[in-house]
């Protein structure tokens, strides 16, 4: 947060609706390069165990891990409010990624 030149005050601030600064979004952008980072290598263990499992533990996995690319792939730094409404998918949203995925991976 010092970093950014954030406080806690303002940080406060920005959760009850007041603007996103410039140092939110750099901290957000730091902390979303250390997520994609951990993506990547999520992807990579998945990629050399998934054939071990049961195919049902096989879909599961991929079926948890699409739910949480849904919501990373939803952050807009540049742009975003990061309210729960922005990031959270819809039901049907999810419902349509749940399909999606058993159907790609059958």
């Amino acid at each position: 947060m010092a970093k950014n030149g954030l406080s806690l005050e303002q940080l406060l601030a920005m959760a009850q609706g007041n603007e996103l600064n410039a140092g939110f979004r750099q901290m957000i952008s730091v902390l979303y390069e250390t997520a994609d980072t951990y993506r990547k290598k999520t992807i990579e263990v998945k990629d050399k165990i998934i054939h071990l499992l049961e195919p049902r533990s096989q879909v599961s996995l991929e079926v948890i891990f699409n739910l949480y690319l849904m919501v990373f792939e939803r952050i807009d730094i540049e742009n975003g409010r990061f309210t729960t409404a922005e990031l959270n998918p819809t039901a049907d949203e999810i419902k349509e990624r749940v399909l999606l995925t058993n159907h790609n991976f059958k």
